[in-house]
């Protein structure tokens, strides 16, 4: 079994980017942030979530095949096998024909609690949250439905949005840490 050493971008707050923020990845997953630069053509700092397993990386593209935004689905639970359905790359490649994109990491598990998405520009737009925090001096959208719990923020040349699962949504104290922990050590 992999051993985790998450952060928290989800509280997942291991910057990719040069700042000293702890880096909390398995083995397996220390090549997710190199492997999404690849893709995406630029580096793309990430939060990490010290709880959390990466179970899925992947960059969705736009009508010309172009990056678009990057999903990064989290799990409590780490595994060591992909799920059975992408084990075969003949369906791994279906899947990414399909839904218009490109597999970075996983898919290991269905059991997600956090999904982290981010989008170069800024997206945000306020009034569309239902509260609007201060964190670490920045603006964050806050989404409170039934159902996950959203944080959206604007940080290095992007648009991040943190959707933590009803299981997972109880702790707004660690999620406010966590992005906070982030935007400080973000442009």
């Amino acid at each position: 079994m992999k051993k985790i050493f998450p952060a928290g971008a989800a509280g997942m707050f291991i910057l990719l980017s040069a700042c000293s923020v702890p880096v909390y990845y398995t083995e397996e997953e220390e090549n997710v942030p190199g492997n999404i630069e690849a893709e995406w053509g630029e580096e793309v700092p990430l939060p990490s979530f010290s709880e959390s397993s990466i179970s899925r990386a992947q960059i969705n593209e736009d009508d010309e095949g172009e990056p678009e935004d990057l999903e990064i689905w989290y799990s409590e639970e780490e595994e060591e096998e992909l799920l059975p359905h992408f084990q075969d790359a003949g369906n791994r490649h279906r899947y990414e024909e399909d839904y218009s994109t490109r597999l970075v990491y996983g898919i290991y598990s269905s059991d997600i609690h956090i999904i982290l998405n981010y989008e170069a520009g800024d997206q945000m737009v306020f009034g569309a949250h239902d509260d609007v925090l201060s964190i670490g001096g920045r603006p964050v959208g806050r989404d409170i439905q039934s159902g996950p719990m959203i944080y959206t923020f604007h940080a290095n040349g992007g648009t991040y949005s943190i959707s933590y699962s009803e299981e997972a949504r109880a702790d707004t104290d660690a999620h406010r840490e966590q992005i906070k922990v982030f935007l400080q050590n973000s442009g």
